[in-house]
């Protein structure tokens, strides 16, 4: 068994010390819900969690997420800690109120091992669980070092499952991680159409054409996957991008606030290839924080896919929403571009827009309504489709 180092002895001591004060505090809990076994658990502190275990502490508690100590110990380095809870009859298979499992957030860091992930997989943690963007750990594991996703492609993990987010090879070439594009093309059926629409209605092959053939080479495509490549006609994108709409905002009208803000930002894109420009800037504007409504606005969710800043106003394309710069980078030159036909070039949208700032508080646009009084609105525009 391979024990944990207690590697953060600042959690430690600072548990030690509120147990010295009162031992009752083993069930004290933050604002978030959150123990302090939950800590020891994500801090991979293992003689701590024992020692939590020891004084009373509920091995089975969660935060008010939903969020159990064995996901906050799947985010860890320590195999022991697993093992420990798993001993004292916790579920393998927990999931929180995003239905995000124990596995799914063992890939939340760069903390856990190949060990620790192959550890779950024979305690029965299963690679087709799905969260409520009906990803599943394949899709979790796509932007992570490729030891992960070795494991999980061994168990027979579906390479091209589809997802709100994307499928896998999509998200893996979107975060540019090479060794894991490679990893999926050499997994994926022989009759695997890359001219399949994906996130945002565009296929891989679309995606990588925004960008010059390197970044496609680098990322392991050869000229034998770009024959037969058909780029896709606006009209077929924006079709695709309906059939999504009316799903994701119906989730939005029941998710709490931090699910949310992470669908709105998402669904922003959408809207944006569906051509509703003045939804989009709702979606996109309520990922800005209200405290920076009178000075530089600060994003919670987005940021510049150049320099990464989130105090700034953003600028999207309209027809490739996934590019994203501030207005300096922008000015440095738009992100070169390939034989893309679907964009013959960049068109912005800037968020937040001018008439945000002037928005009275709890309004979201010139109508005057709450974004509750908005999505409801829109749902009735974008009905659930099958």
């Amino acid at each position: 068994m391979q024990t944990g180092n207690d590697s953060d002895p600042k959690t430690r001591e600072q548990i030690a010390f509120l147990l010295g004060q009162d031992r009752s505090l083993v069930h004290s809990r933050d604002t978030k819900g959150r123990t302090p076994l939950h800590y020891a658990a994500r801090s991979s502190s293992e003689e701590t969690a024992r020692s939590l275990l020891r004084t009373g502490a509920d091995p089975l508690c969660c935060n008010k997420q939903g969020t159990s100590v064995l996901h906050f110990a799947a985010q860890g380095s320590s195999r022991g800690i697993i093992q420990l809870l798993l001993d004292l009859d916790t579920d393998v298979n927990a999931t929180n109120v995003y239905q995000e499992s124990v596995l799914q957030q063992a890939f939340f860091t760069n903390k856990a091992t190949s060990g620790t992930i192959k550890y779950l997989l024979e305690k029965g943690a299963m690679v087709y669980s799905e969260d409520v963007y009906r990803s599943n750990p394949i899709h979790a594991a796509a932007k992570r070092p490729d030891k992960y996703l070795t494991v999980l492609l061994a168990t027979g993990a579906n390479p091209i499952a589809p997802s709100l987010k994307g499928s896998p090879l999509l998200l893996t070439v979107i975060s540019g991680k090479g060794l894991n594009s490679q990893l999926y093309l050499r997994h994926l059926p022989e009759d695997y159409d890359l001219n399949r629409l994906d996130y945002g209605g565009i296929s891989v092959l679309d995606f990588l054409n925004q960008y010059p053939p390197s970044l496609s080479q680098e990322l392991g495509f050869t000229l034998k996957h770009w024959t037969g490549y058909i780029p896709t006609p606006l009209v077929a994108r924006r079709d695709n991008v309906l059939k999504t709409l009316g799903w994701r905002i119906q989730k939005m009208i029941s998710a709490d606030e931090y699910m949310q803000r992470q669908l709105c930002y998402r669904t922003g894109h959408l809207f944006l290839l569906a051509g509703d420009d003045e939804s989009a800037r709702v979606m996109l504007e309520h990922d800005v924080d209200p405290k920076s409504k009178h000075g530089i606005p600060h994003f919670m969710v987005g940021y510049c896919d150049r320099c990464y800043t989130d105090n700034t106003v953003l600028l999207k394309c309209r027809t490739c929403p996934m590019i994203t710069l501030c207005p300096g980078c922008q000015s440095q030159g738009d992100v070169t571009k390939g034989e893309a036909q679907q964009c013959e070039g960049h068109e912005y949208l800037s968020i937040p827009s001018d008439e945000w700032h002037d928005l009275a508080v709890g309004k979201v646009n010139r109508e005057g309504q709450t974004f509750e009084e908005c999505l409801q609105t829109l749902q009735e525009r974008y009905p659930v489709t099958e």
